[in-house]
């Protein structure tokens, strides 16, 4: 599982307590802590799928040299040495394929792609709750955390969605806190190319 933020409603069900951020509106921490998640995964199911894909091809590479150079040794005085490289080369591919089996690098890339789709959902859904709030709320975000109990869909909404963030973070793998930072650099820089583009077409 992947360490994350548990979202939490504002009644105080369930495990933890929402901590607003500095806007004070928790749906905006829950999404800046989603958004991160969801790239993070998104970066390691590159990053093993790569790892996959060139394990292959070099366990394919090995393997078909050792074949034609033992093909092409035959009755050559040098037959032995080449008979020697060819185990090295053979036995490296034996290594380099089991150490791909023992790190589950295609798995991780397949389930690393499923929880970058996951919490991209959630992010979306946020999207929708924030948008929902703000609107149940003039002139404020959190409008719909505020008057709980005088929206009885809100209550119901933030625990449906509590569940799903606890289902999706059940299921993914861990993201390396190197990954969780390119991540969020990453979000930075989106942002700031972003608010520039706003700014020039405003401008």
């Amino acid at each position: 599982m992947c360490a994350s933020p548990k979202p939490s409603a504002p009644s105080g069900k369930g495990k933890g307590a929402a901590r607003p951020d500095a806007t004070g509106d928790p749906l905006t921490r829950w999404s800046r802590d989603v958004r991160v998640l969801h790239v993070a995964h998104g970066l390691a199911a590159e990053r093993y799928a790569a790892f996959a894909r060139t394990t292959g091809v070099l366990v394919a590479v090995l393997t078909s040299a050792v074949g034609t150079a033992l093909f092409v040794s035959a009755g050559s005085p040098i037959q032995d040495l080449v008979r020697t490289v060819a185990a090295t080369l053979s036995l490296l591919a034996t290594v380099i394929g089991v150490a791909q089996i023992a790190l589950h690098h295609p798995d991780l890339a397949v389930r690393h792609r499923q929880a970058f789709i996951d919490y991209g959902r959630l992010h979306r859904r946020l999207d929708v709750m924030r948008s929902e709030s703000a609107g149940s709320s003039p002139g404020s975000s959190s409008g719909a955390l505020s008057s709980g109990a005088a929206q009885p869909g809100a209550e119901s909404g933030l625990e449906e969605f509590r569940e799903a963030w606890t289902a999706a973070e059940e299921a993914a793998p861990v993201v390396p806190a190197r990954l969780r930072s390119a991540a969020r650099r990453t979000i930075a820089r989106a942002d700031k190319r972003a608010r520039a583009a706003n700014a020039a077409a405003a401008s």
